[in-house]
Parts: structure tokens; sequence; C-alpha cells
């Protein structure tokens, strides 16, 4: 990914995984990122985005929640 938004990114890897991602904390929403993966389980992904920004990743029922 090119330097994008957490908003986007999460739009972009909802859509690749087929999941639901809530961003618990809207203040997160516009911090900019630049990340790439290739063939990663999405809990791998989001485990890497939520220490990138000191977030951590709670997985319910096959949802995931982002909070700080």
């Amino acid at each position: 990914m090119d330097c994008l938004s957490l908003t986007q990114a999460i739009e972009i890897i909802e859509n690749a995984y087929n999941i639901k991602i809530t961003l618990a904390n809207k203040n997160y929403a516009n911090e900019q990122i630049t990340v790439s993966f290739a063939n990663e389980k999405a809990e791998t992904v989001l485990n890497i985005l939520g220490q990138t920004l000191g977030l951590k990743v709670e997985k319910n029922a096959g949802n995931f929640v982002l909070i700080n």
C-alpha cells in the first residue's frame, strides 16, 4: 500500500479478506501508514498494524476491533 489513512487501509483489508474491522477510537482514523503485505493471514496484518500504531487487536465472532 502507498501512504494511506488508517481508514483507507482498513477498507482495503476488509475487502481483501472479507472481514469486518472496527476502529474503536476514531482519533486514529487519519493516521498515515505505508505497508505492503503478501500472502499474510488477516490476523497477522492486523497485528502488525496494531503494533505500528500502538493499538490492540481483539477478535470477536469473526470480526476484528482495533482499540487503544
